[in-house]
């Protein structure tokens, strides 16, 4: 499986870039379209001055990380599938903020299956 950029033209000439999966087939999956960064951040569970800061790595599956994001946040399907991609091409990546007792109950679910996060002031 190799995920690689994707532009597309959207309405009145813009250009929109999605992250897309060609699998063994060759054939071309779309991630989900959460929109922007900008709009992506506004989609994340919670709000304040704390965030939840995952990191990848190549011992968990993808299935693995959506659902730990999904019980931990209590985000959507799509913007936890988006945010494990995100981690995985970027490194690493904020996936919940809030206070910071809420941002230390998100980051214990999610260490309790074993992937690396911590928390930090905004």
């Amino acid at each position: 499986m190799t995920i690689i950029p994707f532009v597309d033209v959207v309405s009145r000439g813009r250009l929109r870039v999605r992250m897309v999966v060609l699998n063994a087939s060759s054939s071309v999956v779309a991630l989900p379209d959460v929109g922007s960064e900008k709009s992506l951040q506004s989609k994340l569970p919670g709000d304040g001055d704390w965030v939840v800061i995952l990191y990848n790595c190549d011992c968990h599956t993808f299935d693995d990380v959506i659902d730990v994001l999904q019980r931990a946040t209590g985000c959507t399907g799509d913007v936890a599938e988006f945010l494990a991609y995100k981690v995985h091409l970027e490194g690493r990546a904020i996936v919940f903020r809030s206070n910071r007792d809420k941002c230390e109950r998100v980051a214990g679910i999610i260490a309790s299956v074993g992937l690396q996060v911590e928390t930090d002031l905004a």
